[in-house]
């Protein structure tokens, strides 16, 4: 199993690079079952799939990004082929100047 390279962007505000190795790993991020959105085509925004249920907050940038709400953490990854792969440079470096 390959690395995945990502970004986690909390709730409050803050965008960081992470590294992912499986399922265990997005879930540890999101603090429980994910759900994904399709951002582009070729990415994907990773979400606490019972995030709302848990009454967790809301995550301004990450619901700018997916263009719907999202609460708690979340990872934004490239999706090829039915797989998680690295996020590309031109999003992350959008996501990382959308922080500020």
């Amino acid at each position: 199993m390959s690395n995945t390279n990502g970004l986690l962007i909390t709730t409050g505000g803050q965008v960081t690079d992470a590294t992912f190795t499986g399922l265990e790993d997005y879930q540890r991020a999101v603090g429980g079952y994910i759900e994904t959105v399709d951002i582009d085509g070729n990415h994907d925004l990773i979400a606490n799939e019972e995030g709302l249920i848990q009454q967790l907050p809301l995550n301004r940038l990450a619901s700018l990004i997916a263009r719907r709400p999202i609460v708690g953490n979340a990872v934004v990854v490239g999706f090829k082929s039915s797989e998680f792969v690295d996020i590309d440079d031109e999003l992350a470096g959008t996501i990382r100047s959308l922080a500020g």
